[in-house]
């Protein structure tokens, strides 16, 4: 740490993290347009093209709807956000919210739009009614007769609306706003922090730390208490902030709480054995290039241990999503039963956590299974297209029957393959377990040399065994 580091006056100069995002950049411009026309609300042309009722697609609501009152401020205009049951009144003219008369952009959520129970208006549940074409073309041109108002809602996609809505005179215009990059989140990220308050471990490592901002830290408003927790620490510690930290946060979460001072040898031991083989099999089945990034038996919010994979790997698998990476994922989340078993015998393994693992692979498997054709021996030269048919819309009864069989299979051949790599790596497995016993968290820093000395020994044993001429470099 830098003696002249100065928290207090850093923290100073930080920025929000809830500016409009650049992803945002064509909704600026939709505003620059809007404000022409509160700025010339008696021009008919203007009037006609600007579309009183717009569709936004875009997959991560709270952001777009924290970017909206910015929005509105650009145009001029008031903003406000109407609930569902809110907003049936309103579409209806029995709403006093616009009784001032100011140019006003509303947000309605899209299920006041979407395909009702019946047709022409038809009430929905909870009371709220989809109102018919000509009923929100008539609201339209008569709130807009008196003083602008534009009606904005969000949803993954137009068709979400109902198709009579999706019409000249009422939805008929909509903006595609894609998801943020990796890179993208990183800078915003650093960029709220400060980048004179973060070491070079975050500053310059963009795609890893945008991978784990968008697997940990979704959102606009998630990644809003991340920066702030961060300010906190930097203030109270009064040092520069660290990728240890990012992980530390990405593990316990943002909140704060006391550990649990779990003091039975023989459990922690089990712990310690779980999570050293989710990291090993992590490793091993990756070609050693998934050392983990954090793996601890420290307890947190709903755990006892964890295992966190390598961003900077995950960030170069993201575009990648075949057959191998699934098998991957499937592997690891089997590890920490298998390692169980190899150190503990079958009659050891431990229930919890293990149950947790499991379900998180079964959707995983089963949807592979039912819509992506794969076999429970894709391995098996010729045996790729077992599973070609594969399920379309809801699955039958002899479906389901069948995904749920081939499920099994896969799961039992890919425990069976799991637990020949913890047996052959049973060395490292042990030297983790030790490691974890003694210092109760590890990061990548710290498996590393341990992994570059176990395949410098694995190397030499194989040498000596086969007599091979070509051995691997001292420096991996």
């Amino acid at each position: 740490m830098s003696e002249h580091f100065d928290a207090g006056s850093q923290l100073a100069s930080f920025v929000s993290v809830n500016a409009i995002s650049s992803r945002f950049n064509i909704l600026q411009n939709w505003a620059k347009e809007i404000k022409q026309y509160v700025e010339n609300p008696k021009d008919d042309v203007i009037k006609l093209l600007m579309g009183k009722a717009v569709m936004v697609e875009c997959e991560d609501l709270e952001d777009f709807l924290g970017s909206l009152p910015s929005i509105a401020s650009l145009a001029g205009m008031q903003f406000l956000k109407l609930s569902p049951l809110e907003a049936s009144s309103f579409l209806q003219g029995e709403s006093s919210v616009m009784k001032d008369l100011i140019p006003s952009l509303v947000y309605i959520p899209i299920e006041c739009f979407s395909e009702g129970d019946g047709r022409d208006g038809v009430s929905k549940k909870d009371g709220v009614i989809v109102p018919t074409w000509l009923g929100l073309s008539n609201f339209l041109d008569s709130s807009n007769s008196i003083s602008p108002l534009i009606i904005v809602t969000c949803g993954e996609s137009f068709g979400e609306i109902t198709k009579e809505l999706r019409a000249a005179s009422c939805f008929d215009k909509y903006f595609t706003i894609r998801g943020s990059t990796p890179i993208e989140r990183a800078q915003c990220f650093i960029d709220a922090i400060g980048e004179e308050c973060l070491d070079e471990t975050i500053s310059q490592s963009f795609e890893r730390v945008g991978t784990l901002l968008n697997s940990g830290f979704p959102g606009e408003r998630r990644m809003g208490l991340l920066v702030m927790a961060m300010k906190r620490l930097a203030y109270k510690t009064q040092r520069i902030l660290t990728y240890r930290d990012l992980l530390d946060f990405t593990a316990r979460g943002t909140g704060q709480m006391a550990e649990r001072q779990l003091e039975i040898t023989e459990y922690l031991f089990r712990i310690a054995v779980h999570e050293a083989g989710h990291a090993l099999v992590a490793m091993v089945d990756s070609d050693w290039k998934n050392i983990p990034d954090y793996v601890s038996i420290k307890s947190g919010r709903g755990f006892e241990g964890i295992m966190i994979d390598s961003y900077a790997f995950l960030s170069q698998q993201k575009n990648t999503s075949g057959y191998l990476n699934t098998r991957h994922s499937i592997r690891v989340s089997l590890a920490g039963r298998a390692a169980e078993e190899v150190l503990l015998g079958a009659e050891g393994i431990g229930l919890e956590g293990v149950s947790a693992d499991l379900e998180s692979i079964s959707g995983l498997v089963r949807k592979h299974i039912a819509r992506y054709g794969m076999s429970p021996e894709m391995e098996v030269l010729g045996s790729s297209g077992d599973n070609l048919a594969v399920v379309i819309g809801a699955e039958s009864g002899s479906e389901s029957a069948h995904v749920e069989t081939l499920a099994r299979q896969f799961v039992k051949r890919q425990y069976e393959q799991t637990l020949e790599i913890v047996r052959s790596h049973r060395k490292l497995l042990e030297e983790v377990v030790q490691k974890l016993q003694s210092d109760r968290t590890m990061y990548q820093e710290d498996l590393s040399p341990m992994v570059q000395s176990y395949r410098i020994s694995l190397n030499d044993a194989n040498f000596e065994k086969t007599g091979c001429s070509q051995k691997l470099p001292s420096h991996i």
